[in-house]
């Protein structure tokens, strides 16, 4: 399997490097911000706009590794349309490996760079946290709608975590879709459509009227607020259920995966 586990890396390679490279340049210009801030120019601001500017550096910065964690979507969609289009399936159902094992590679790499991308995000958010005051704890104190959320220790840990298990339960279904439908194109379709649909389902449960949303009543920042509201309010609970979804999505998009290698349709 170690073949096949180069074979997959190899192809991807350019998704991987490319990655790396962005999140690494926007880290350099996260730092060089926090550093004006401090001791720059940007320390010059008056107390509302340096506020405001502290506050969208941190966040942006602190998180943008993230990012990473959508490589294994982007190498695993370019590998799996080229093999499409190149027939490589073909020689490979002759090979002396099982459906689970070609899935297992893919899933062996999937789950490395997850991992590799939550260390660095950690790391990350350690820095941005140290050059901010903050630390990992991120903001004690916050207010959403006039009511104040207190006792919000390690919540960038967190939310950490929450991103994380969308981004795998994307990456995860990602695969199995794409040998099915064999367009990245119609795989990104079906994601936002879920997205929308559990957006409509979770904002109509818990924030605002489902036929306003519809009726495209509620501005963007509206709806963002309304998002951010409810990542707080339900932080620690997603945090805590998170590791449970990223093994059981992971486990489900293996099996998928077999199953659609079996079909021997993605030829």
């Amino acid at each position: 399997m170690k073949g096949l586990i180069y074979r997959e890396l190899y192809l991807a390679r350019k998704s991987y490097i490319g990655g790396m490279i962005v999140v690494a340049m926007f880290i350099v210009l996260g730092v060089l911000i926090r550093l004006s801030l401090v001791c720059g120019n940007l320390a010059d601001l008056d107390a509302e706009t340096y506020k405001m500017v502290d506050m969208a550096s941190y966040i942006a910065f602190s998180y943008l590794p993230l990012l990473l964690l959508l490589v294994p979507l982007a190498g695993d969609g370019g590998v799996a349309i080229s093999d499409y289009k190149s027939k490589w399936m073909l020689y490979a159902y002759t090979l002396p490996y099982s459906e689970k094992q070609m899935a297992a590679v893919k899933y062996i790499i999937k789950i490395s760079l997850l991992l590799l991308g939550f260390g660095l995000a950690f790391c990350n958010l350690c820095l941005f946290g140290g050059l901010s005051g903050q630390g990992i704890r991120g903001t004690d104190t916050v207010i959403v709608d006039g009511i104040i959320l207190e006792n919000m220790q390690w919540n960038s840990v967190k939310i950490l975590l929450i991103v994380m298990m969308l981004v795998t339960a994307v990456s995860a279904f990602a695969t199995p879709l794409l040998l099915r439908y064999k367009s990245t194109n119609a795989v990104i379709i079906r994601i936002c459509a879920v997205a929308i649909v559990l957006y409509f389902v979770v904002t109509g449960m818990f924030s605002v009227s489902l036929a306003d949303i519809v009726a495209s009543q509620l501005p963007e920042m509206e709806v963002l607020n309304q998002l951010f509201g409810i990542v707080l309010q339900f932080r620690d609970r997603l945090a805590m259920v998170a590791p449970f979804v990223i093994v059981i999505t992971l486990a489900l998009g293996y099996w998928l995966t077999v199953k659609q290698l079996k079909k021997r349709e993605v030829m």
